[in-house]
């Protein structure tokens, strides 16, 4: 049986609706400050936003583009999901969070 994926490829903001960065709101796209799409919310972005990759299993087999903001909720949910898939006995929750943190696969 084929899984899912969970997450599918958002809807790109078409590149003329915007001139600045959607998450700063500093940066003025020109021909040297370019346009990046973030490939988990398709906001458009400066390059000082989207720093990070993310493994986006849905969209790529490699890690894809993402802002900041989307990498730092990427990462907060798969730490809590750790942890609520942890026994709670000792000190398993530590070990466990350490081992399942690399196969999340985040880049920067």
């Amino acid at each position: 049986a084929k899984k899912l994926p969970s997450e599918l490829a958002p809807a790109w903001v078409p590149d003329d609706a915007a001139t600045h960065c959607m998450i700063c709101n500093k940066t003025n796209f020109t021909l040297v400050n370019r346009k990046h799409h973030c490939r988990r919310c398709g906001k458009i972005v400066c390059n000082n936003c989207s720093t990070k990759r993310l493994l986006l299993p849905s969209q790529a087999t490699d890690p894809q583009r993402v802002c900041d903001p989307c990498f730092a909720e990427a990462s907060s949910k798969r730490i809590s999901d750790v942890r609520a898939d942890s026994s709670g006995d000792d000190e398993s929750d530590d070990n466990n969070l350490a081992q399942e943190q690399e196969p999340a696969q985040f880049f920067s």
